[in-house]
Parts: C-alpha cells; sequence; structure tokens
C-alpha cells in the first residue's frame, strides 16, 4: 500500500468535497422554490381563514343578535304572565269575598223574611 503524502491527500478531500456540492448544488435552488411556494401557500390558507373566520362570526353576531331578541320577548312575556298571575290573584279574592256574602245571602233574607212575618 502506497502512503499518500499529506498535499495528496487534501487534494483527494477538495476533490471529494466538490463532487458532493456539486452532487448536492441542484438541491438549493429546488428547496429554496419549495420554501416559497410553502409561504405562498400558508399566506393563501391564512386569507381564507380569515375569511371563514368572518363569515362564521357575521353569522354567530347574527344568531346572537335574534337570541337575544328571543331572550328580550321571553322575559316579556314572562312579565305579562307574572302580572297577569297577580291579576288572577286578586279576582280570585274579589271572586271569594262574593260568595261568602252570596253564603251569606239566604241567612239574610231568612231574617228580613222572619222580620217582615213577625209585623
Amino acid at each position: 500500500m502506497v502512503t499518500a503524502t499529506l498535499e495528496e491527500r487534501v487534494t483527494t478531500l477538495e476533490r471529494r468535497m466538490s463532487e458532493l456540492e456539486g452532487q448536492v448544488g441542484f438541491l438549493l435552488p429546488t428547496v429554496r422554490q419549495i420554501h416559497l411556494d410553502l409561504l405562498g401557500f400558508k399566506e393563501e390558507v391564512d386569507v381564507r381563514f380569515d375569511r371563514m373566520d368572518a363569515k362564521f362570526t357575521h353569522k354567530f353576531d347574527s344568531l346572537d343578535a335574534k337570541f337575544n331578541g328571543l331572550d328580550a320577548k321571553f322575559n316579556g312575556l314572562d312579565a305579562k304572565f307574572d302580572g297577569l298571575a297577580t291579576e288572577v290573584g286578586r279576582l280570585g279574592a274579589q271572586v271569594n269575598r262574593l260568595d261568602a256574602k252570596v253564603d251569606a245571602m239566604p241567612r239574610a233574607v231568612a231574617e228580613i223574611v222572619a222580620g217582615l212575618i213577625k209585623k
């Protein structure tokens, strides 16, 4: 086996490095282009996502407004129902007072008739 001098070894290493750079060198523009394409794709996806987000936000805001409107109507109906319940309770108390008077009426009529008969 022949021993190589330091200069020969350096020359061989330089040549091999040059060959490797040549083999890998063509990949750099390809990798650069892929990177640029990915950045462009990311921007396109971001724009589409922002549009979809705006649509959903608009729809949710619309639904929220409708829900708030229904909630306000329900609260109004609930207040009316409470008012009606109070009115029914008041009318019930009046009916009970009238019932008491009507229940007492036969006795009062009997007393009046008894008073007339005695005269």
